[in-house]
């Protein structure tokens, strides 16, 4: 059985109790043993369902025959440094201000982790007085979900969303002049019709990657490059087994993307490895993904790359047998099968979901209706829902949302900012990329290809609406993987 030490402060005096609990409790090292109180098993209870204490177990995501501990910053603590007959206290004036944390404190200093499995919220008040209230946004941003079932429910709702999103958009496509625009370019290229000259021509490259991936980079109409493309081998489970490719977006400038595409893999990695000690793989990956980008975005603040600007992600990570998608923003990732069916595997985070605008609003931030563009942004500036960095930006969270699909049964994977999906759909996207892969193209190939059209779209929008190209176009940024091929294949 899993013994974990739960931290309960009253409202006048902290008080520290010994439970018995699997997946639901603020684990922390300040702890001494004593009898629970009644309330308290019953409250406990109630957050397992009132299923027994060793069937949650079973159910949880927790290693067998763990002895869990876990301590202030939610790492696997070493004990043996402290004396059982003098437990560390820590009074309640000792805890930073919400002003200290956002000033001075680095990721592990303000990683105070609660466990939760289907009713965060209710875990959150039952285990914080109100003296830690202020703090709710940190702990919000560093939940851990030790429940593989609770996670398993969360993946399947989370690719439902992006199903429907993207079917959604296909319904609007025939009212979406951006989108008809696209297809007319489309259709254009594929009669070997002549287009206008571009303002500039793309950069593609190929990556340094076991299977055969490239991407591409415009300006698009901005004045500066603020999108970056992420690749990086990562040692999870065995020396060099995975490989994390991404597309971030940056607002305000491009300081805060690169800061976090130079540490959010390790991150991910380091937390992966952490966990995976006491959970299952599958639970420690999940986890992983989700407090990897908060510790990326608490860095870049840290670092100031992250306060004045910010970005957001989306990445895939590959593995042996299987691709999760990771997702802070809204940029966008998807795939072709090998049926040539093109599924939308990330959903776009815009305020304007009333899911996002809950979150939103619960971390102190406004979601404000544009009249202008009919589009909702937060604080009347910021378009995505979540994002990474923002540090001068209430209501926007780092967690991402993390689908998952099978790498055999995947011909294709395509990676872009929101300068591609502004004027393109997921299905229209994914067509494009199946016909180029038809004609034999490379990835370096297709993703140059598709940032040219979607470069045209955007001269087109201009040129018929007397605009200028920067008050319409976005950075486009484009990276396409055969997660399959090797990389001595095409390229």
């Amino acid at each position: 059985m899993a013994q974990a030490m739960a931290k309960i402060p009253s409202s006048k005096a902290v008080r520290h109790v010994s439970i018995q609990v699997s997946a639901h409790a603020v684990f922390d090292v300040r702890s001494v043993t004593v009898t629970p109180p009644q309330k308290i098993k019953k409250k406990l209870q109630r957050l397992t369902d009132n299923k027994p204490v060793e069937e949650s177990i079973k159910a949880s995501g927790i290693l067998p025959g763990t002895n869990f501990h876990c301590n202030q910053f939610g790492l696997p603590d070493d004990r043996s440094r402290f004396s059982d007959s003098s437990p560390i206290q820590l009074a309640p004036d000792r805890y930073p201000s919400v002003q200290q944390l956002k000033r001075d404190t680095y990721p592990e200093e303000i990683n105070k982790v609660y466990f939760s499995g289907s009713e965060p919220e209710y875990d959150y008040a039952l285990f914080c007085s109100d003296r830690f209230d202020k703090q709710a946004l940190l702990h919000k941003e560093y939940r851990l979900v030790l429940d593989s079932e609770v996670i398993q429910e969360k993946l399947i709702r989370e690719a439902a969303a992006a199903k429907d999103q993207q079917q959604d958009m296909e319904r609007k496509k025939e009212s979406d002049s951006a989108k008809k625009q696209f297809q007319y370019v489309i259709d254009k290229f594929f009669n070997n019709e002549p287009q206008p000259s571009l303002t500039e021509q793309a950069q593609p490259n190929s990556l340094p990657s076991r299977c055969t991936a490239g991407t591409a980079t415009l300006l698009g109409g901005k004045r500066n490059q603020e999108d970056v493309s992420l690749y990086k081998q990562m040692s999870m489970q065995s020396p060099e087994d995975s490989e994390l490719f991404g597309v971030l977006d940056g607002h305000a400038s491009a300081r805060c993307a690169m800061n976090i595409a130079s540490h959010l893999p390790q991150n991910i990695e380091n937390r992966f490895k952490t966990y995976s000690r006491f959970m299952k793989p599958e639970v420690a990956l999940w986890n992983a993904g989700k407090i990897g980008c908060v510790d990326a975005s608490m860095q870049a603040k840290n670092d100031g790359a992250g306060y004045e600007s910010g970005t957001t992600f989306c990445g895939v990570l590959i593995q042996q047998e299987t691709l999760t998608f990771i997702n802070s923003g809204d940029s966008r990732g998807i795939i072709v099968n090998n049926n040539g069916e093109v599924i939308q595997m990330t959903e776009d985070a815009k305020p304007g979901d009333e899911r996002y605008k809950k979150s939103i609003e619960k971390r102190q931030g406004v979601v404000i209706k544009d009249p202008k563009r009919e589009i909702y942004r937060v604080g009347a500036n910021y378009a995505s829902a979540r994002g990474l960095g923002d540090g001068m930006m209430a209501g926007i969270s780092a967690r991402p949302k993390l689908t998952e699909c099978a790498k055999e049964t995947t011909n294709m994977i395509i990676l872009a900012s929101d300068g591609v999906w502004d004027v393109a759909t997921s299905q229209q996207i994914g067509e494009l990329a199946q016909a180029l892969y038809d004609e034999g193209k490379s990835p370096i190939q297709i993703a140059d290809i598709i940032s040219q059209l979607v470069l045209h779209t955007y001269q087109n929008i201009a040129r018929l609406g007397r605009y200028d190209l920067s008050r319409v176009g976005d950075n486009i940024t484009v990276t396409v993987i055969f997660p399959n091929q090797r990389s001595a294949g095409r390229i």
